[in-house]
């Protein structure tokens, strides 16, 4: 079903997109990523090459996705226009027991595939090739924050929320 003018054409793909909850059949697994499910006031601190640090205010939202097999947010610095905002569609892979990670922020040029696993009590993010805001990184470096679901949780709440 679309709606149409002489402009667009707007579908009703997000609806399709949502979803209420994790998939039962693997919902413990869904939740390394789900449990941040919602939406946030955030404060980041983003560290520059020059020693510099830059300080944003903003909004990460959180959301089921794909029948609850992922997790899609949007992230963006308050008062961006809509085409700075950056995406990130996390889906679970249950042959291999990982997730695989899509960040995208178009209008920044940032890209990056990461899978992510749990680990032990951590959450583990690799990738090869990444493009973030111009940085391109190759085959042989890898990105690997090793945060525990705690300690991202704390992160997110003590360094990143205003909630």
């Amino acid at each position: 079903m679309t709606e149409t003018n002489d402009n667009y054409q707007r579908s009703n793909a997000l609806e399709l997109l949502a979803a209420d909850g994790p998939a039962p059949s693997h919902a413990d697994k869904l939740m390394l990523y789900g449990q941040f499910v919602g939406s946030w006031d955030i404060h980041s601190t983003n560290f520059n090459a020059d020693g510099t640090r830059t300080e944003r205010q903003g909004e990460w939202h959180f959301a089921w996705v794909l029948g609850g097999r992922g997790v899609q947010d949007v992230l963006f610095a308050s008062g961006a226009p809509a085409h700075k905002y950056g995406t990130t569609l996390r889906c679970y892979d249950e042959t291999h027991d990982v997730w695989r990670v899509s960040w995208m922020a178009p209008g920044g040029g940032e890209f990056a595939n990461l899978i992510g696993c749990h680990i032990g009590d951590c959450i583990v993010q690799e990738g090869a090739g990444l493009i973030l805001g111009g940085w391109s990184a190759g085959p042989s470096q890898t990105s690997r924050p090793l945060l525990s679901p705690g300690e991202v949780k704390c992160l997110l709440i003590k360094e990143r929320l205003g909630r």
